[in-house]
């Protein structure tokens, strides 16, 4: 017997079984250093396991005593299907693995606001739910990381190379995508509690209720538009290596929503701006109507892009469709925002801030709607084109 044939043979039987030693050893009830030593060659294994090796591994005894596979000419036509068959549940159960790790992920941050929310508002000690917030999201963070291991060993396999060019290409989005669900997640988290951090005299106060739903509608839309204009590139930065290059297309679609969403908050930015010098004391009335025609002219230049570029470039027009329609109809929710404070003065001349909080759940609610349509509307056409080419 060739004790070293038949070390690697069951090294490679288990690699391409997407197994572990300790897996291995477990159905067989020996340690994982037996395992270990089998596939070093510095042993055999006892001749009563060999039919429950080979029947775990879908082979014979006699090629597991040979550490080759015997082909006849029906396995030979088997083989190709076997392998990639392999490939499939490799790749099923890496990813049930790396998204259950994710979830768990992003339920860490999600308690660790909730924490700071009640430690706020309940005991009224921001800073200490703040750093409870902190110890969440760092462990979220970390687990995150911690998941895109196996994904990496896994693509780095030769069971995933035997895989075909379209699952290969969805395996990776899928790690992308989920890898920048969990870290934006987290970073949102932080975001949204930092309203909770504004009023820290004293160590216990914590601002109006009020106050931080209306802050927390801001953060929400801005949190939004980041994740629109940022999510693609990322989610390559995040994915396994091996992926293709942008396209044109891509590229040009990036572009446009880095322009019409900068252009469109830029707008809403200044609307609210505007209000704040507002009053019968300034002595320069024109920079009041200067923010207002800057807040209208800056949605309309991003409006003026995506025209502009769909008449130019013909041979992207499909991909540039959706994304310029939902980046413009986005220009009424943050106007919304936009126009949710305002002023009064009273008859001495005092100024009085007034918040429209209706006008900012309003334009959330809206905001978020017209990116749930975009996202489905997406779908359904790259679906289309895809049945399109089969």
């Amino acid at each position: 017997m060739n004790t070293s044939t038949m070390g690697q043979f069951l090294a490679a039987l288990r690699k391409a079984n997407g197994m572990t030693q300790q897996e291995v050893a477990d159905r067989l009830n020996v340690s994982n250093k037996a395992v270990s030593r089998w596939e070093r060659d510095e042993c055999a294994p006892d001749i009563t396991l060999i039919p429950a090796l080979a029947e775990m591994f879908g082979v014979t005894c006699d090629e597991l005593l040979r550490g080759e596979r015997i082909l006849t000419e029906e396995k030979q036509e088997k083989a190709a299907p076997r392998t990639e068959k392999q490939a499939s549940v490799l790749i099923n159960r890496t990813l049930s693995e790396f998204q259950t790790l994710n979830i768990l992920s992003i339920a860490l941050s999600a308690i660790g606001l909730i924490c700071m929310l009640g430690i706020s508002y309940g005991v009224y000690r921001p800073v200490i739910g703040f750093a409870v917030l902190l110890i969440f999201v760092s462990a979220a963070v970390m687990l995150a990381l911690i998941a895109r291991n196996k994904p990496k060993a896994a693509a780095a396999s030769d069971v995933f190379d035997s895989a075909p060019a379209n699952a290969q290409a969805e395996f990776r989005a899928k790690i992308g995508s989920t890898s920048f669900n969990a870290l934006f997640t987290a970073i949102a988290v932080v975001v949204c509690a930092l309203p909770l951090m504004l009023r820290l005299e004293d160590g216990y106060s914590v601002i109006w209720f009020e106050d931080y739903m209306r802050m927390l509608a801001f953060c929400l839309m801005g949190l939004m538009c980041v994740y629109l204009a940022g999510k693609p590139a990322l989610v390559r930065s995040l994915s396994c290596k091996g992926r293709p290059a942008l396209t044109d297309a891509e590229k040009t679609r990036r572009r446009l929503n880095v322009l019409q969403l900068g252009s469109t908050v830029s707008g809403a930015l200044l609307m609210g701006i505007s209000t704040y010098i507002d009053t019968p004391l300034e002595k320069t009335p024109w920079a009041c109507g200067a923010l207002m025609l800057g807040g209208l002219a800056l949605p309309a230049a991003g409006i003026v892009c995506f025209i502009v570029l769909f008449v130019r470039r013909k041979a992207e027009r499909r991909t540039l469709l959706i994304p310029g329609v939902r980046n413009i109809l986005l220009i009424l929710p943050f106007a919304l925002a936009g126009m949710s404070h305002g002023v009064a003065f009273s008859s001495s001349g005092g100024r009085y801030d007034l918040w429209n909080h209706t006008y900012l759940w309003v334009a959330l609610i809206l905001a978020l709607a017209i990116l749930l349509l975009g996202m489905v509307a997406q779908r359904v056409t790259e679906k289309r084109n895809m049945n399109n080419k089969d």
